[in-house]
């Protein structure tokens, strides 16, 4: 290596690089993976964090990406999501809002189920879906207005709220609990939920599940509405 060559700088990136492809790595992973010492590999992390370079959550560091919702992005996202969707055996679906409706972007599937990815660009009404009622509720007042302006009416259940007062009230119960859930609300039979990735207060994207109601019981809820909440903190962190 020649010595007019940065050695500290090499490895800065050498540890940037690793996060990049692994997000999620922890500090004693980065410093076997690259052969350094931990007190190296601890200065070079600070280092990144200070320059937003990248972040760390709960001692897990990530790659910081400088556009919302990017390919790389996306690629981490799949990474995260994969671990919920191998424990739950569930489909993960990342939404954002098009044309007063929200459009299914990136679709984290099962092992050995690729119908889920069937679902990919599929559109949903906002007011018929837990995603839709999810997005409204974590943005401004003025484009929830719009939004519930557009929604339709057609179709959906007896459920179905089809009141705009109802659609209010339900917006500001999302908004407090953090989560939206659509129980048998668009279609009979299936039970949805989705929380909010949140940027300055403001949803950038939606996860949802869903599936029947005989297999996403009421008793998994709680459970499922935490770890989909902690998930989506951590990609509000990296976009």
């Amino acid at each position: 290596m020649s010595k007019k060559l940065s050695k500290t700088l090499i490895k800065a990136k050498q540890v940037e690089e690793y996060i990049k492809h692994n997000p999620g790595v922890r500090l004693k992973e980065i410093c076997q993976k690259l052969s350094l010492p931990q007190a190296t590999c601890f200065r070079l992390l600070a280092t990144l964090v200070y320059l937003e370079e990248v972040i760390v959550v709960d001692h897990c560091y990530y790659w910081h990406s400088v556009d919302q919702i990017s390919g790389q992005t996306s690629w981490q996202i799949a990474v995260l999501a994969n671990a919920f969707v191998k424990e739950n055996n569930f489909p993960i679906y990342i939404g954002i809002e098009s044309d007063n409706q929200i459009v299914i972007t990136q679709v984290v599937p099962r092992d050995n189920h690729p119908e889920d990815l069937n679902r990919l660009t599929e559109t949903l009404p906002i007011n018929l879906s837990a995603m839709g009622l999810c997005w409204t509720a974590f943005q401004s007042p003025l484009i929830q207005e719009r939004l519930l302006k557009s929604a339709s009416y057609d179709g959906g259940t007896n459920f179905t709220l089809r009141d705009q007062l109802e659609l209010k009230q339900a917006i500001k119960i999302i908004f407090q609990q953090g989560y939206a859930l659509d129980d048998e609300e668009k279609e009979l039979g299936t039970r949805c939920l989705a929380v909010p990735i949140l940027k300055n207060g403001r949803a950038v994207a939606v996860l949802g599940i869903s599936a029947q109601i005989s297999f996403f019981k009421r008793r998994q809820i709680k459970l499922l509405k935490n770890q989909l909440t902690k998930l989506s903190g951590v990609i509000s962190h990296i976009i």
